[in-house]
């Protein structure tokens, strides 16, 4: 039986060939389900429902075809998925709204400015709808029970500040024993291991990662040497840049021409000593000297600011804390 379904201002007319019905716009239903499509209206369920075959306007591939074309006439840009359809209003004249979903059944959100869900790189607008964040007040927090890969939930402290993990605490040193001599340094003399052949200190693993970085919080100078009082000056390096003279007992001006690959240079006080054969020690804290490398490593390379007449063979060790990212 031919069927025919056209649109008029708020009215849409279904002919069967033997009658003509004229429904509200407002009161239609469109749904689709296998081969037929069926349109519903008025509180006491009144319908029709013929094979989508049957439609002659308009007409369609398939039921669900022929579904969104009517579906156009109701609300044009809309369209029946699945057997879903998108209404007008009940008879109470309030809105009713259908989920739409895919062919599992499931929601499918909607991702506009007035959806709760956003897709991702969108552009924020000044006036987006969304879902404001809660957490849990959590004052002295411990270990929860997720495991590695589920879900959790945001805490906060005493104050609602978000708990977060710190960085973590590194704290490495490196040694090295200066030559069997005793000549002495004057201000600005480099302190190594070679009067010909000398090298930084090299500080591995400073970084958890490579192309880490932090703060250094705490700089150690030691040397087993008692009761010498030079300042020293701690010149931090990611890499040593050729032809730079670390030989000990040299001038550091290369040192300073080399600065393009310095992380930064701290000032240590005057050196201390302790009880008899202790050595002398230099040391600051609280600093901060914020730092990325290329590597894991630092390179620290030490200059004397006062001369000193050094042991024989005595040994230095250079010691860097780290507040890792």
């Amino acid at each position: 039986m031919p069927v025919s379904v056209s649109n008029s201002n708020a009215t849409i007319t279904i002919s069967d060939g033997s009658s003509i019905i004229r429904v509200s716009k407002t009161k239609l239903i469109v749904t689709s389900e296998g081969n037929n499509v069926r349109l519903e209206w008025g509180r006491g369920g009144a319908y029709i429902e013929y094979p989508y075959t049957d439609f002659t306007a308009p007409t369609g591939a398939s039921a669900e075809a022929v579904a969104n074309a009517i579906e156009v006439f109701l609300d044009p840009g809309s369209t029946v998925s699945e057997n879903v359809a998108v209404y007008g209003s009940e008879n109470s004249g309030t809105n009713l709204r259908i989920l739409l979903t895919d062919s599992s059944g499931s929601l499918i959100p909607g991702t506009g400015a007035t959806n709760l869900g956003k897709a991702i790189d969108n552009v924020a607008g000044a006036a987006d709808t969304g879902i404001a964040i809660l957490s849990i007040k959590d004052n002295q927090i411990s270990a929860t029970t997720p495991a590695e890969g589920d879900y959790d939930i945001l805490r906060t402290d005493q104050f609602g500040a978000l708990w977060v993990k710190r960085g973590q605490v590194i704290i490495r040193g490196a040694a090295k024993t200066r030559p069997n001599d005793t000549t002495a340094y004057t201000a600005g003399d480099v302190i190594s291991e070679s009067a010909s052949a000398g090298t930084g200190f090299g500080i591995s693993n400073i970084v958890p990662i490579s192309g880490g970085g932090g703060w250094i919080t705490r700089i150690v100078v030691r040397c087993s040497q008692i009761s010498i009082t030079p300042r020293i000056r701690v010149h931090l390096f990611d890499t040593i840049p050729t032809n730079t003279v670390l030989n000990d007992n040299a001038p550091a001006t290369t040192i300073y021409a080399a600065s393009i690959t310095e992380i930064g240079t701290v000032d240590l006080p005057a050196m201390i000593s302790g009880a008899t054969n202790s050595g002398s020690v230099t040391f600051v804290h609280d600093q901060y000297l914020n730092f990325l490398v290329s590597g894991t490593d630092i390179t620290v390379i030490l200059e004397t600011l006062d001369a000193f007449t050094p042991s024989a063979s005595n040994s230095w060790y250079v010691e860097l804390t780290n507040d890792a990212y």
